[in-house]
This record gives C-alpha cells, structure tokens and sequence, in this order.
C-alpha cells in the first residue's frame, strides 16, 4: 500500500498548528483521503494522529515485508 504521496515538514508555534489543522481537516474528504501528522520532538515520538480513509501500517509495531 503506498502511503506517501507528499510530505511536509513545518515548525509551527501551538496558535499556528490550530489554525493549520483546523484547515487541512477541511479540506480532507475522510471517506477518500488521509492525513497524519507526526510529531518529531524528543517528547512526542510515539505520537501520531490520523484522519480520514483507512489506517496504513503500523511501520513501528508491525511486521513490514518488501
């Protein structure tokens, strides 16, 4: 299952990631589309969220084969 069709790194203040969620998520279509977000600081390394069409594999906990 291919997962990533594009990818976007930001630094993001807390007032900034709000207003930039709250518009992703209205621009999805949850029933075609999907996005996750991953948290890249020291703290937060097992922290993802995820929204919209079925979940991709879990790469971390999950058996993966090529």
């Amino acid at each position: 299952m291919r997962v990533q069709k594009s990818v976007f790194e930001m630094q993001l203040g807390r007032k900034e990631w709000v207003e930039l969620r709250a518009r992703l998520l209205s621009e999805i279509d949850p029933a075609q589309d999907s996005l996750r977000v991953y948290f890249l600081d020291e703290t937060s390394k097992d922290r993802v969220e995820h929204h919209g069409v079925t979940r991709p594999v879990n790469v971390v906990d999950d058996p993966l084969v090529l």
